[in-house]
């Protein structure tokens, strides 16, 4: 089977990912995007619909705020948070810089020079983790200077304030 055949009729744009996304969550808006399997067996998953809009919720939320053009520390544990993140900060014009959340203070003086470095004006993440690093984060100053963020909790009606 040529991959020709597996797009028949869909011809997405050859432009950008966005635009891909945005031309796939129209087309074939409840196929599944994307799928993860957490550690316990469940299974998680993301339709292009409703990765679109959340992630159009989150660049609405970012551009409010004043990121727009900026960097932002992304701190996620595996999963599909991630996933809707990363394109919320590409809808945003935000770079996202990824990286992983700290454990037991292990990684914390990691996470603080690699902030510093992609000079992140926020940094984003779920609310479980936010919670777990309150404490690193308040003894490091680089961390400190920059607003923490929970993207999960992002209203989905606020895609409706994204503009592209």
């Amino acid at each position: 089977m040529k991959l020709e055949e597996l797009f028949d009729p869909y011809s997405p744009p050859e432009t950008n990912f966005l635009d891909r996304l945005r031309y796939w969550a129209a087309a074939i808006p409840e196929k599944i995007a994307y799928r993860f399997i957490a550690g316990d067996g469940e299974i998680k998953t993301l339709t292009f619909a409703e990765l679109d809009q959340k992630a159009k919720a989150v660049a609405a939320m970012l551009v409010s705020k004043g990121y727009a053009g900026k960097r932002a520390l992304m701190m996620y544990p595996s999963g599909l948070d991630f996933v809707v993140a990363f394109f919320g900060c590409h809808y945003a014009a935000v770079t996202p810089v990824p990286a992983f959340p700290p454990r037991r203070n292990r990684n914390m003086a990691r996470i603080g020079a690699i902030s510093d470095d992609a000079q992140a004006s926020v940094a984003i993440s779920v609310t479980s983790v936010i919670k777990s690093s309150e404490k690193w984060i308040k003894e490091s100053p680089g961390l400190q200077r920059s607003p923490w963020l929970s993207t999960e909790s992002v209203a989905a009606e606020f895609a409706n304030d994204w503009v592209k």
